[in-house]
């Protein structure tokens, strides 16, 4: 660029020949199309990520040969992480987007009595699918933006499908059936565990809902050997 226009400022003064001036014109046009070669040639070397993240994995190195379709890293949002967990196909009818989630971590239950915030999330996809390798449905839960948890770890998640109030429930094993194929609870009465015919409900966990005449919120019922009881029996608390 210098040259020519060292070459322009003669021409117009007759200091130069018009072969000088076309050379110098002809070398500043050569010089800019290398220019303009090189800038795309550059610009198809630059990868742009899509959004804003973090790369958490490399799938190429440095002086590597890659094609336009090579994949060459893995970006994340770690601002909006997800949860992917699998439930059993016979359950799945019970799921709806939106629902509450409650997240499991660290083999701890995050309950909400505890010191520690409960973690929570929501249902934000379905799949139509099940997988034929362990039938279960995959399903995306999405995380606050200020989780504490990491990209790749395992967790425990229990879906709220229904909410029941003003219900009793009792531990699971309280509940038996007789040889008469009855449902009873032994309530404890005094000195004496009383079987009481009952309902079971909702399961979660260790715990079944139950409704029956007669239950009250409180009660004492009998736990460890109560399938074993014949009946209305005597009975003695042993460690209250």
């Amino acid at each position: 660029e210098e040259n020519w226009r060292r070459q322009d400022h003669l021409k117009q003064i007759g200091g130069t020949s018009a072969k000088l001036y076309l050379e110098a014109q002809q070398q500043l046009d050569t010089a800019r199309n290398a220019l303009g070669r090189a800038e795309a040639e550059l610009e198809l070397l630059k990868v742009v990520a899509p959004f804003d993240g973090t790369i958490v994995d490399l799938y190429a190195t440095a002086g590597e040969t890659v094609g336009q379709t090579d994949a060459l890293a893995r970006l994340t949002d770690l601002t909006r992480l997800v949860i992917k967990a699998g439930v059993p196909t016979p359950e799945a009818h019970k799921l709806q987007l939106g629902q509450q989630v409650q997240i499991e971590a660290g083999g701890s239950t995050v309950s909400s009595d505890s010191p520690v915030a409960p973690l929570t999330g929501r249902v934000d996809y379905i799949d139509r699918r099940a997988d034929p390798n362990n039938d279960t449905v995959a399903v995306l839960i999405g995380l606050p933006a200020d989780t504490s948890l990491r990209l790749g770890r395992f967790v425990r998640v229990r879906i709220t499908v229904a909410e029941y109030s003003d219900r009793l429930a009792v531990p699971t094993e309280s509940v038996v059936t007789t040889p008469q194929g009855q449902t009873v609870l032994a309530i404890v009465q005094g000195d004496e565990a009383v079987p009481t015919p009952v309902k079971r409900g909702v399961r979660e966990g260790d715990w079944v809902e139950v409704r029956g005449q007669g239950l009250e919120p409180g009660m004492t019922v009998v736990t460890v050997g109560a399938y074993g009881l014949p009946g209305r029996t005597k009975i003695r608390v042993m460690g209250q």
